[in-house]
């Protein structure tokens, strides 16, 4: 049926087009590029671009989020007679016809080369065809720290997903796909207005990083609780929430991939703690939010149109910006995600990084053990669970400040995870003995060590 749709519109789209006695576009794609060359001017396309409004009080710019537009080139097709076609196509929906031309003859003169609709990653540099992560480690050897600081997850690792396309489906939103990129169908300029429009227009007139914080904080402060916890505080519409998600991810991923950005991916700029707030936040809480659609939603149709894709790509990516820095529950969200994707040993090895790139005083990298009782792979659980384990004694017992918990509902919380007389709430040491691929030896060994931990959070 939503094939269907798509053929009516897009006879629909060439018969309002095929009416116009002056539109030359009807002739074809090759003679788009031939009307474009002729009657677009690329000196006000920018301005189009920029400041024309449609309908629904939005400009281009709003959405794309580049200030100059060069995410549509970068992106683009290679052929440049359908890249004509598609920015004047997509332009008619929202501005007239020479406007539209004006556009399209603004991004032809921009000295970018297309790279085409590759996943974002690539343009960061980071693939998912390296090695299997068994063969990076297979359980079978202790582990240290230097040797998962060793591990390369943006190179290293092979995995049967990629992260986000810049476009995906073919822009009717009638497609199962169209969810699967990062153009939101909404913008925060237009929904939030006030310190998101402000310091959004800074930004255009002078994108550094620095106003490029500034919007992404604001548009974050803009959102009510629900919004950016979608299934909490009564708020249940998780796709607009991860279309907000989305926006801010964009924004901040456009200035990123700039040629000239004086930002790398996962760069951290001054003021402000990571442990609180990251540029790339954006990213991981469209993962979230897709999480969120099945955990937090009412029934099954809460969820979003591909959900545990669109899960495991967000989530993986903004994993990547700084490996667990943030503290955002990262191991048990991605690493459920990548268990119920079928990359439980890449889960496993998500995890161990995790614990050791934690914030000081983080009770997350506690959580981090307990995770990898119910989510590390049975080839890798006995070595995982025994460096976790001696990882947090070592810390405490060296007085590593770090290692610290600051509040006593985080000492509760991870004296109950490891330990607990409830048979009903789970807990490490109740993990470590249902495994029967354990020895007797091994089993003794971790329960062991899940006391010293006990005795030592229960002392803090």
């Amino acid at each position: 049926m939503k094939g269907l749709k798509v053929v009516i519109l897009a006879f629909f789209l060439h018969g309002i087009i095929a009416c116009e006695k002056e539109s030359p576009i009807s002739q074809g794609y090759s003679h788009i590029t031939d009307s474009v060359e002729v009657y677009g001017d690329p000196s006000r396309g920018l301005d189009v671009y920029r400041t024309k409004l449609d309908h629904n009080g939005r400009a281009c710019m709003h959405c794309h989020l580049s200030p100059e537009g060069s995410d549509i080139v970068r992106f683009g097709k290679l052929d440049i007679h359908s890249q004509d076609s598609i920015v004047v196509f997509r332009a008619l929906e929202h501005v007239p016809q020479q406007e539209a031309y004006d556009i399209a003859a603004y991004l032809k003169s921009l000295p970018i080369k297309a790279r085409g609709n590759v996943p974002v990653g690539e343009i960061l540099g980071i693939t998912n065809t390296g090695s299997d992560p068994m063969s990076v480690w297979n359980g079978s050897t202790s582990l240290t720290i230097s040797e998962i600081e060793s591990w390369n997850f943006k190179t290293g690792m092979r995995y049967f997903f990629s992260s986000p396309k810049w476009f995906e489906g073919d822009g009717t939103n009638l497609l199962p796909t169209e969810n699967l990129d990062w153009l939101p169908e909404l913008d925060l300029i237009s929904e939030k207005g006030g310190e998101v429009a402000t310091t959004y227009a800074a930004y255009v007139q002078s994108p550094t990083k620095e106003n490029l914080k500034a919007v992404l904080q604001a548009g974050h402060e803009a959102l009510s609780e629900g919004e950016r916890h979608p299934g909490e505080h009564g708020y249940f519409d998780f796709n607009r929430a991860f279309d907000f998600q989305r926006w801010l991810a964009t924004l901040y991923m456009q200035h990123v991939i700039n040629p000239d950005s004086d930002l790398e991916f996962g760069e951290e700029i001054s003021g402000y703690a990571v442990k609180d707030f990251s540029l790339a936040d954006g990213i991981w809480d469209a993962g979230n939010v897709a999480r969120r659609s099945q955990d937090n939603g009412r029934s099954p149709n809460d969820e979003i149109d591909n959900r545990l894709l669109n899960e495991v790509q967000w989530l993986y990516l903004g994993w990547l910006a700084n490996y667990g820095e943030r503290n955002s529950f990262e191991s048990q969200y991605i690493g459920t995600a990548l268990k119920e994707y079928n990359h439980q040993d890449l889960a496993s090895l998500v995890i161990l990084k995790s614990i050791i790139s934690r914030s000081p005083n983080s009770v997350r990298r506690y959580d981090d053990v307990f995770t990898m009782g119910y989510i590390t792979s049975d080839a890798l659980f006995y070595e995982s669970v025994s460096f976790g384990l001696e990882y947090l004694i070592e810390g405490i017992l060296h007085g590593n400040g770090d290692f610290l918990l600051l509040n006593s509902a985080e000492i509760q919380n991870t004296l109950s995870n490891l330990k607990n007389s409830v048979s009903t709430i789970p807990d490490l040491y109740q993990f470590v003995t249902e495994k029967t691929f354990l020895s007797q030896t091994q089993s003794n060994d971790l329960h062991a060590k899940i006391d010293s931990v006990y005795t030592l959070v229960e002392a803090m």
